[in-house]
């Protein structure tokens, strides 16, 4: 049993080590190496078998002859070039598999040559015999990609273009030859397999030329139907079983065994496959995206990729992760990989408002803010709080990353009382408007005033708008002068921090001015021609909370 695969320069890995045990499950979302471990194995094997045909086991000058291995022949990773199997295409120092098995351990080292050949050759280890490289190392990976089409035809394969057809994950073009293994070795096992889950029978696979004619019947009584007219979960299960039955003690590479299965089915083919393999004394290495595989697994047979590693889970986070995998979008995790926070807002033009005002003021936060990952919460209510649904998507980003991130949630007043969270540089922090919400700061006279006239032009018309939105003002207000709005004045506090801005202030306000129907998201083209003076300071205080919760202040 392959105890722990250790990956160095290989693809997407600078270097990784992965636990392995009897059976593993692989989870986590797109394009975090899943699949890349699984093929590293396959590519380990490959170098391993290729090499000891070379017949020279002993060393010389410290180190073990070369192999050459030509890319016609890496079944185990599609390639163009050589060179996209290095970690950013960097080929000068070799890449690096090696596989802890329960009693030896072999790292295989690949050295570019050109683009269509690599050298492959064992590292010199000090367990390393003569004796355990021509016998002792008997592990046998097989790499099985998701069910392909079906041909019409398929002739007899050898093992070794089988493999070959596997690497280019070509699988429906050697189902029928792993029936043909089957009915050699175990087709009453295969069989009876067959008919507890789907309630088919396989019909014995026969020669049509240089053809394989493989079929089923779906009733005892009914026809012989070729296997190319079934569908593609019954293939696909098939193909698992048969791999199962004819690969006895094999290592079993198996990239998404759910996929096209119903979700019934899939909970049942994994505990099919378990139960196989135990008796076959095969390890089975798996990734998966379903839940339900997931939730079959044991917990200690879990392992989830995230961007900076792989971690195992406990009882209780396997629920976790199930969640988490719903909520977190890849683009989501790519970005907070890079992002220097992450960034809870209520609105998208919240955000557009704390750039607008962070750019006038020259404040570093709006840097901060375009390069942080950004998500928009719902409002909050009195049955689901929005930093509810915050932390909710927080506790899975951070899941799915494997490691702690500073993030801010910042809230509209609404009217509450209650305040910020203090700001410590650590996990999700709160900060929370005075005010109603964000558009309260942009309620200004003079900033209006600015805004009217840069959209209207000097002019009779645009005197005309700006003394009815100062009418406006001393209508509402009773006051038109700036310093009541940069100040605390009770009665413009109180109506701000009780009267939604954007709904029931700015658009009348506007409107006095003979501006009609701007829409709020809009707004940030007030902030934008707003003067640094015009900034209410606590816009500056969340611009600083933000730096401050990311760790970019003291």
């Amino acid at each position: 049993m392959i105890q722990k695969v250790i990956l160095r320069r290989f693809k997407r890995f600078e270097q990784i080590e992965v636990p392995l045990g009897e059976h593993v499950v692989f989870a986590g979302p797109n394009n975090l190496g899943k699949t890349t471990v699984l093929q590293a194995v396959a590519a380990w094997s490959l170098a391993f078998s290729k090499w000891r045909t070379v017949n020279r086991f002993s060393l010389r000058s410290g180190v073990y002859s070369k192999a050459h291995l030509m890319r016609s022949e890496f079944a185990s990773v599609p390639l163009r070039s050589f060179d996209q199997l290095w970690l950013q295409t960097s080929r000068g120092e070799p890449i690096e598999v090696e596989l802890q098995h329960v009693d030896w351990s072999l790292t295989m080292q690949f050295e570019w040559e050109h683009d269509d050949a690599v050298t492959v050759r064992p590292k010199p280890t000090g367990g390393l015999t003569t004796q355990l490289l021509k016998s002792g190392i008997d592990v046998q990976p097989v790499y099985i990609a998701p069910m392909s089409g079906i041909g019409r035809d398929e002739p007899y394969h050898d093992r070794e273009m089988q493999q070959e057809l596997l690497g280019q994950g070509k699988t429906g073009d050697i189902l029928r030859n792993l029936l043909v293994e089957a009915h050699r070795q175990r087709w009453d096992d295969l069989t009876k397999s067959v008919k507890r889950l789907f309630g088919y029978t396989l019909a014995v696979p026969r020669r049509a030329g240089p053809y394989i004619n493989a079929g089923y019947h779906e009733t005892e009584s009914g026809p012989r139907l070729d296997i190319a007219s079934s569908g593609s979960g019954f293939r696909q299960v098939v193909l698992l079983l048969a791999f199962l039955y004819t690969r006895r003690g094999s290592v079993l590479l198996i990239d998404e065994p759910d996929a096209h299965l119903h979700m019934i089915l899939q909970g049942v083919i994994y505990a099919e496959l378990t139960r196989i393999a135990a008796d076959q004394r095969s390890q089975l290495i798996i990734a998966t995206h379903s839940e339900v595989v997931i939730n079959r697994a044991l917990p200690e047979q879990m392992r989830v990729l995230t961007p900076t590693g792989v971690r195992t889970l406990g009882g209780g986070d396997r629920r976790h992760l199930i969640q988490a995998l719903r909520i977190i979008q890849q683009a989501e995790l790519a970005a907070a990989v890079t992002s220097p926070g992450i960034l809870y807002v209520e609105g998208y033009t919240d955000i557009n408002l704390l750039l607008a005002w962070g750019d006038v003021l020259g404040h570093p936060a709006a840097q901060t803010l375009r390069r942080s990952l950004v998500m928009t919460v719902s409002g909050e209510t009195d049955d689901v709080p929005v930093g509810a649904q915050a932390g909710a998507h927080y506790q899975a980003l951070i899941l799915l990353l494997g490691e702690q991130r500073p993030a801010v949630e910042i809230l509209d007043g609404d009217s509450r009382n209650a305040g910020s969270d203090q700001i410590t540089g650590q996990g999700l922090q709160r900060l929370r408007w005075r005010r109603y919400e964000a558009e309260s700061y942009l309620v200004h006279p003079a900033a209006l005033d600015r805004f009217i006239e840069l959209r209207l032009g000097a002019g009779d018309l645009s005197l005309e708008a700006r003394n009815g939105l100062r009418d406006w003002f001393d209508r509402v207000f009773e006051t038109h002068e700036e310093t009541a709005f940069q100040n605390t004045r009770p009665l413009v506090e109180s109506y701000l921090k009780t009267t939604k801005a954007r709904v029931d202030i700015l658009p009348p306000a506007l409107a006095a001015a003979g501006i009609l129907n701007l829409p709020y998201t809009r707004y940030n083209e007030i902030a934008e021609v707003m003067l640094p003076s015009e900034i209410h300071p606590e816009v500056v205080e969340k611009l600083d909370g933000i730096q401050r919760a990311f760790g970019l202040l003291p």
